[in-house]
């Protein structure tokens, strides 16, 4: 294997990071602390300072293209652990076993599945207690059917068998680890046929609560290619959104689950011109609002009678905030003049067609659907690119509207909570904040933010809301905007010495993991940045002698691992990161990692590799120790068990 070779990093200001590595026999690595990288034997961590290798990119909106290409959104392609309680689980295609193997004792064992086992996906509540069972559930890929691994607290497994639909690539897994669906996500297909629908979903009913009988294994048609499934807040309904429409699907009412309505996502033929509406931001890009609370005054209370939190898109408050860099939310000039859209902001569903017929669809040929869900409300929201407005689909009832907007939006997010959406308008660096589902009665409290002198094409939210993290995947911009919506809303505009690829919030939202474009030179192939979100320190980049092919995050936020492999020059990696620290460790693997995880109970980091008699290496830490265990079947290919991802 070839050693990592130290690389100077940028700024003069902020340290690099020589890259070291760990043992990868099996016995314990020891402390980092005393070798180059890919050197038997340990890890390092050191520091210098020195020029650029890495920054090919441009620090602001000046070298943004007249007409730049759709955002691309990378983050699914790098998170894909599988890890319960204190089990790690992989399955072997070739053989029909899935390993599991305890993190706290490193005993490793067996369980015959189907035929070609490939997709693992984690069945464990999000929230809430559990009953101490470690589950995962595989696809067998070629047997067409789904196996259940169920290991008790004491380590005795069994094992259940479940139908499964053809094609099946994708699980989706309930907020309270009841519900698996297995699905084909036709985004992830190459050169999918439109005459192959793929519109059969299989429901199983995997952990039903105590005393409950579980409802049978239901095979449904949904629609012509789906591409994400969500859940509501309580697991009772699920969400298939396919190129044709939503079906939503009533899980607990009745003997089976039951398809309950599907609406088609539509378009409006004609909408108001946004360059015309009033409160539009000019053709110069400045902006003339910080609100479009007509009065100045509070924005309408959610449903539930509560007061809205000061600072969130619900607080339409027109009040300077400065942020932490000196600059001012709002106009250039620091004002924050109000402007009334108007009645004309939501416009009821008049004259509509659907997406497959209208002309403004995104790149991808598929609208970005995104979905909100409350105690009173269950909406879709809908962005075609190139289109300045977004639809609102409410899922109960099938009602649409549209949200006008100053601008077309490259990109909408819903915060994990689901009270407010964030549309981002590129052409004019320009965030709008739309309270939900309070922007369908009352308009005037969608609030515009400015970001002067900034490409931001997209946005990431942080776990509680509180933070919106700006940047563009589509040209080699190196900067990244944090934007923090209380007490008001304020920013402070970061640079990061590379063109960004992906951004992982971490749970704490105190800090974040950037993936980087990199052109290859001298040495450096990929490069990550770990970055405060608070204004407590400066990011620090690291360079890869590889590029990045995984990222996990501790739940805690403490702790981040980013796997890197090159096959053509056998190099292979992963680097834990510690927040708020920063500083990160290196360890060489020997053969192509597969996955990387964090195992909360014991606090183990592990990278899964593929390796023709099974490879993992697991990472203390606490005190940095490394341990790979090799020769058994563990190789396979691991993915994320989410539901809406």
């Amino acid at each position: 294997m070839r050693a990592w070779p130290g690389v100077a990093l940028l700024g003069a200001w902020w340290l690099a990071c020589t890259v070291g590595c760990a043992s990868d026999a099996s016995s314990n690595g020891g402390a980092p602390g005393n070798a180059e990288f890919g050197a038997p034997g340990s890890g390092q961590t050191s520091g210098s300072s020195g020029g650029s290798d890495i920054g090919f990119g441009t620090s602001g909106a000046d070298a943004a293209a007249p007409a730049l290409p759709p955002e691309t959104h990378e983050e699914s392609k790098y998170q894909a652990p599988v890890a319960t309680g204190n089990v790690v689980w992989i399955a072997n295609p070739a053989s029909g076993n899935v390993a599991y193997i305890d993190v706290a004792s490193l005993e490793v064992q067996l369980a015959q599945a189907g035929d070609a086992p490939t997709y693992v996906a984690a069945v464990a509540p999000q929230s809430g207690p559990s009953d101490g069972n470690d589950r995962a559930i595989v696809l067998n890929v070629l047997s067409r059917n789904a196996t259940l691994l169920t290991r008790a607290p004491q380590g005795a497994l069994t094992t259940t068998t479940y139908p499964a639909s053809a094609d099946a690539n994708s699980w989706a897994i309930s907020p309270d680890g009841r519900w698996a669906i297995a699905w084909t996500d036709t985004t992830l297909v190459t050169n999918a046929n439109a005459e192959q629908g793929y519109e059969i979903i299989t429901i199983l009913d995997v952990n039903p609560p105590a005393g409950t009988t579980a409802r049978p294994p239901t095979n449904m048609a949904t629609g012509h290619s789906p591409f994400k499934i969500a859940y509501s807040s309580d697991s009772s309904s699920a969400y298939v959104a396919t190129e044709a429409g939503i079906v939503v699907i009533d899980l607990v009412d009745g003997d089976v689950p039951t398809k309950v309505s599907a609406y088609p996502i539509v378009a409006p033929v004609a909408v108001v011109d946004a360059s015309t509406a009033e409160g539009s931001v000019p053709d110069d890009g400045s902006t003339a609002d910080a609100s479009f609370e007509s009065d100045g005054a509070d924005a309408s209370p959610p449903v539930d009678g509560s007061a809205p939190d000061a600072g969130r898109p619900s607080d339409a408050s027109t009040a300077d905030a400065p942020s932490t860099d000196g600059g001012v939310v709002g106009a250039p000039d620091g004002s924050s003049a109000d402007a009334d859209m108007g009645d004309g902001a939501v416009e009821a569903m008049a004259e509509f067609e659907p997406f497959a017929d209208a002309a403004a669809l995104t790149a991808s040929g598929v609208p970005d659907v995104s979905f909100s869900f409350g105690a009173t409300w269950a909406l879709a929201l809908v962005r075609s690119d190139g289109v300045p407005f977004i639809t609102l689909l409410s899922l109960l009832d099938g009602t649409q509207s549209v949200v006008n907007l100053p601008g077309n939006p490259t990109d909408l997010e819903v915060s994990p909570n689901g009270d407010f959406a964030v549309a981002v308008l590129r052409d004019s660096a320009t965030v709008v904040l739309l309270p939900l589902p309070g922007i369908l009665g009352d308009p005037t409290t969608m609030q515009t933010v400015s970001i002067p002198g900034e490409t931001v094409g997209q946005a990431v939210i942080t776990a509680q809301g509180s933070r919106i993290l700006l940047f563009t995947t589509a040209a080699p911009v190196t900067r990244m905007t944090v934007l923090t919506l209380a007490p008001a809303p304020s920013y402070q505009t970061l640079e990061l010495y590379a063109p960004i690829l992906a951004v992982f919030a971490a749970s704490d939202e105190k800090s974040a993991v950037v993936l980087h474009s990199v052109t290859p030179s001298n040495g450096v192939e990929g490069a990550f940045s770990l970055v405060p979100l608070d204004g407590d320190g400066l990011p620090n980049i690291v360079a890869l002698p590889a590029p990045a092919t995984a990222v996990a995050l501790s739940q805690a936020g403490d702790h981040a691992l980013v796997a890197m492999s090159d096959p053509a020059a056998q190099n292979y990696g992963v680097v834990v990161g510690a927040m708020p620290s920063f500083v990160t460790t290196s360890y060489s693997l020997a053969s192509p990692p597969t996955a990387v995880g964090i195992v909360e109970g014991p606090g183990q980091g592990y990278a899964a590799q593929s390796f023709a008699d099974g490879r993992i290496t697991f990472v203390d830490l606490a005190d940095g120790g490394a341990r790979t265990i090799t020769g058994f079947e563990l190789n396979a290919r691991i993915v994320n068990g989410g539901g809406d991802q």
